[in-house]
């Protein structure tokens, strides 16, 4: 019987020492996650500093709205040329027209919870 208790007494002095806490090492793994892989700010049209996760991924979306769309395209042809056509007529009507919410629903449904990342960068399957 004294084995037995020794053996418990040196495995609670290395949990102790090795901070095998489950809860404090997910938290602590958590913050330092957070900490390498957040975006502490962006800077907006108007040269103002956003904090917010809200307003940090709607300058997101502008700047790549803007990076990709252009009103006025210059020299298309040119830029085109010699390049093979992949896309057909017909799949891009297919590709553009708009979506259905049936649509959305399967996709936002369809994402396994190991597969998408929250604004945290964990997945639904971690909670």
């Amino acid at each position: 019987m004294d084995r037995i208790t020794n053996c418990r007494c040196a495995i609670s002095k290395w949990k102790r020492r090795a901070e095998c806490n489950s809860k404090t090492h997910i938290r602590k793994l958590k913050e330092k996650f957070d900490e390498e892989n957040t975006i502490p700010a962006l800077v907006n049209s108007d040269g103002v500093e956003q904090l917010t996760e809200g307003s940090k991924g709607e300058i997101a979306v502008d700047y790549f709205r803007s990076l990709f769309m252009s009103t006025k395209p210059v020299h298309a042809t040119e830029l085109l040329t010699g390049m093979e056509l992949r896309v057909t007529e017909t799949m891009n009507r297919e590709l553009t027209k708009p979506l259905t919410s049936d649509e959305i629903w399967e996709a936002a449904f369809g994402i396994k919870s190991n597969k998408a990342l929250r604004g945290d960068g964990m997945t639904g399957q971690f909670f």
